[in-house]
Formats: structure tokens, C-alpha cells, sequence
């Protein structure tokens, strides 16, 4: 699973350098120059976690975390500061932040304490996948829906979305995608008079040909029989 990281720190030199420290493993490093163009980062796009020079240009460290903390903005931030603005990074500790790297920086300790903040907000395998199957189960009526959106949407591979699928669900997306599509499909035929064509467009099918197959494959039924047979046992 790739993760995302901003960095937001004035002095080029040491955005740089923590751009190489946080560029390791999967993880994904985006770099900026000051507070102004950190919060429009945060604002628009999606991060793990944001390391805020504490002294910067437009908004500082400690401005942005009052933002995100104010706006419910769902990104871990770690404050940077030098070595005589402890006391004050700790007090942003206690009003959100998450932790605080001081400068001269330690590349191992760096990692480590963003690790240990990336660990703890990976969902584990089970969950991971209940998440998956939410998101199936929500946007199956979607036309055109296939794996590699839920694979943007949770940023992770194919080959890893499928083994979730397989391991902990027992299926395969594309079963998992019909089933969810069936279960629209019949309460539609239950509920209504709705034609066929409406229904099929409805749940997410390209075409009423192929609602049929699906259909009849999943229920042994045609969905006009489906109807015909729920209405004369209800």
C-alpha cells in the first residue's frame, strides 16, 4: 500500500534532504515551499501524514495543524522545529499534533516515528477488505465499475485488492460486483413495473442482454420469471 507524505519547509536544502529521508519503501514524498501552498496541498488531496516546518513563510507549522484540527482534515501532522522550540512542540503535541522531529535530523529516527504513525493508521487485512466490500456494495449501480477504481480510491494494487477478494472475502470482485447488482436488480422487480431495460441501467448492467445472463446465472430464473413467480407467491 503506497503512502502519502507532505513535507512543507522553507530552507531548500533541508526540503530536499527530508525529501530523500521520506522517499523509502512505498512511500509517496510531495514537497512545498511554504504554509500557503502545505494548506492548499491539504485542503485538495489526501495525505498520511504532513511534516510542517514549524517557521515558515504564509502559514506556519503551528497555524496548519490549528487548520487541520479545525477543518477535520484527516492527515497526521508531525511539526519540525530546532532544538530551542521543544517545549513549544511538545505543547502542540497535547493540541493535536501526533509527534515533532528537531533539527540537525536523524534519518532513522525519522522514519521510525512516521512508520510508527503509518502503521498505526493501515487498516488490517480483515478490515481493509470490509472496506472494499462497503465500496462495492455502494457503487455497484455504477456502470463501467471495475477493480482498478477501487484500487485508486484505496491506493492499492491488483494483486493485492484480488488476494483480499480471495483470502479474507471468499469470492472475487467481479462475483462480489454481481451479487450486489442481483440484490438492486430484485428488489426493483419486486417492488415495481419497472421495464427491464430501466432496471438493467439502474443496477449498473452496460445492457438489458446482459442483466439477463447475469441474471439467470446468479438465480436460475429469467428476471421476468423472477417476477412472475415472487408476485404469485406474495
Amino acid at each position: 500500500m503506497t503512502h502519502r507524505i507532505l513535507v512543507a519547509e522553507d530552507d531548500e536544502l533541508m526540503r530536499n534532504y527530508l525529501g530523500r529521508v521520506f522517499s523509502w519503501k512505498t512511500w509517496d514524498v510531495v514537497k512545498v515551499e511554504d504554509g500557503d501552498q502545505a494548506l492548499e496541498q491539504l485542503e485538495s488531496k489526501s495525505f498520511d501524514v504532513a511534516v510542517l516546518d514549524v517557521n515558515m513563510p504564509g502559514h506556519s507549522g503551528l497555524e496548519l495543524l490549528e487548520k487541520v484540527q479545525r477543518q477535520g482534515i484527516q492527515t497526521d501532522v508531525v511539526l519540525l522545529t530546532g532544538q530551542g522550540n521543544i517545549e513549544m512542540a511538545v505543547s502542540a503535541i497535547q493540541n493535536g499534533a501526533r509527534d515533532f522531529l528537531t533539527k540537525p535530523l536523524e534519518p532513522k529516527e525519522a522514519r521510525a516515528k512516521v512508520g510508527d504513525l503509518l502503521d498505526r493508521r493501515r487498516p488490517t487485512p480483515h478490515a481493509l477488505a470490509w472496506r472494499l466490500d462497503e465500496y462495492v456494495r455502494s457503487h455497484a449501480h455504477q456502470t463501467g465499475l471495475v477493480l482498478q477504481d477501487l484500487c485508486d480510491r484505496f491506493r492499492i494494487s491488483q494483486r493485492y485488492a484480488c488476494l483480499l477478494f480471495q483470502v479474507e472475502l471468499h469470492t472475487t470482485f467481479r462475483k462480489r460486483l454481481n451479487r450486489y447488482r442481483i440484490e438492486r436488480a430484485c428488489a426493483f422487480l419486486e417492488e415495481g413495473d419497472l421495464p427491464m431495460y430501466h432496471i438493467a441501467e439502474a443496477c449498473g448492467f452496460r445492457n438489458q442482454r446482459r442483466f439477463a445472463e447475469v441474471f439467470r446465472r446468479e438465480k436460475k430464473a429469467s428476471p421476468t420469471h423472477y417476477r412472475m413467480a415472487w408476485r404469485h407467491k406474495n
